[in-house]
């Protein structure tokens, strides 16, 4: 096909998603006559095209779009006028041939009352129209929000706390992206946290002074004389973690709270529910450092990648059960692993590090994994017994 219509819609849809015709309207420069190059046409092309041609060519008239036509003369053909170029007069012809005028009013709907509540927001239309093009429909709501926190910067409550009318409690969530971007042209930069670039695992509410869920640390105190006030099982924000400072000399880490329930009461000891890569929460809680630490995960990649984590906060800790005698004990209860990457782990041992490798490489089976809670009691309690 010689004048295809498709390809002319799509460059012109590509116009249209550049977010030059965006540009040109807030900018009120001038875009229009766009001209579209045609195909050059070639007498094989023409030949082969000769019983379509009319019919493409009056295809191309029904655009309704101005042609520019140029005279060839073709040594087997003659003479021949055809179609160079179509000329996009008007903003209004190329809304008319993408069907977009009334997405294109609708957008110049929400940028006009953006800028009249704030003029900052014009340089966020040009830099991201697109992004205001699909969110358009929500953007009076992120207005309110705006003018909220303008009014009211870090406010150091809940979003469901926000005094706004008809916004549910997960809106903010869902539509972080667009109220980020609304805010940070329309607050001042020292009324949010300028450092903050991602928006996941409570980055929106870091960044804007809101509050959040603190995570939570879970432990068992295994020495009753160190219960507190008969408390023995508690969960704590990890500010209040910190600040603990428990007399006591073991710190057990697992990765499967059941492991944490049952464990063997020990004097002088705590076990904390690690839960996997939450092992990050105690990062801070300095007074860890004075304890014998160890960790017992699973024997998989997993384990050992938060093994040597946990030893990046604490190079005093030592792993249990994760070691050759614990697999040739249990390795008939092991499953297979799910999903396995291999990372370059700083802080394990010479033999650690033997033993990661050769999961990786399926010395011990293929996909290995032995998950703590299979291990049977009388192999961990004569492992724990050793400890103490």
């Amino acid at each position: 096909m010689l004048y295809d219509v498709k390809s002319i819609r799509k460059k012109a849809l590509r116009l249209y998603e550049s977010g030059d015709v965006f540009h040109a309207f807030i900018e009120e420069t001038a875009l229009f006559p766009y001209t579209i190059k045609l195909k050059k046409p070639t007498q094989k092309s023409l030949r082969e095209s000769i019983q379509t041609l009319s019919g493409e060519i009056k295809s191309l008239e029904k655009l309704h779009l101005y042609l520019n036509y140029q005279e060839f003369d073709f040594k087997s053909i003659g003479k021949q006028r055809l179609p160079v170029s179509i000329v996009i007069q008007t903003q209004e012809d190329l809304l008319r041939l993408l069907g977009k005028l009334q997405e294109f009013k609708e957008f110049v709907e929400v940028y006009r009352e953006s800028v009249e509540a704030f003029t900052s927001l014009k340089l966020l239309f040009l830099q991201k129209p697109n992004l205001l093009l699909q969110n358009r429909d929500i953007v009076t709501k992120v207005l309110t929000i705006s003018k909220f926190l303008l009014q009211n910067p870090q406010p150091n409550i809940y979003i469901r706390e926000l005094p706004i009318k008809g916004l549910d409690t997960k809106f903010i969530e869902k539509n972080r992206v667009v109220v980020d971007s609304f805010l940070e042209n329309v607050l001042d930069k020292s009324n949010y946290d300028t450092s903050i670039t991602r928006l996941l695992d409570n980055g929106f509410e870091k960044k804007y002074g809101l509050k959040y869920e603190l995570p939570l640390v879970r432990f068992r105190i295994l020495d009753e004389d160190l219960c507190i006030q008969g408390l023995s099982d508690m969960s704590l924000t990890t500010e209040e973690f910190e600040a603990l400072n428990l007399e006591c000399e073991n710190i057990f880490i697992v990765e499967n709270k059941i492991t944490m329930l049952s464990f063997m009461d020990m004097k002088n000891s705590i076990v904390i529910f690690g839960n996997g890569y939450g092992a990050g929460r105690i990062k801070n809680a300095k007074w860890l450092e004075s304890k014998n630490i160890y960790y017992w995960g699973d024997i998989d990649m997993d384990g050992f990648a938060i093994l040597s984590q946990v030893r990046g906060y604490f190079p005093q800790t030592k792993s249990l059960m994760m070691d050759d005698a614990t697999i040739r004990e249990s390795s008939d209860l092991a499953v297979a692993s799910s999903e396995r990457s291999f990372k370059n782990l700083e802080c394990l041992t010479q033999d650690e590090r033997v033993i990661y490798e050769r999961l990786f490489s399926d010395y011990y089976g293929n996909n290995f994994r032995l998950e703590q809670e299979k291990i049977l009691l009388n192999y961990v309690g004569e492992k724990i017994d050793a400890i103490r």
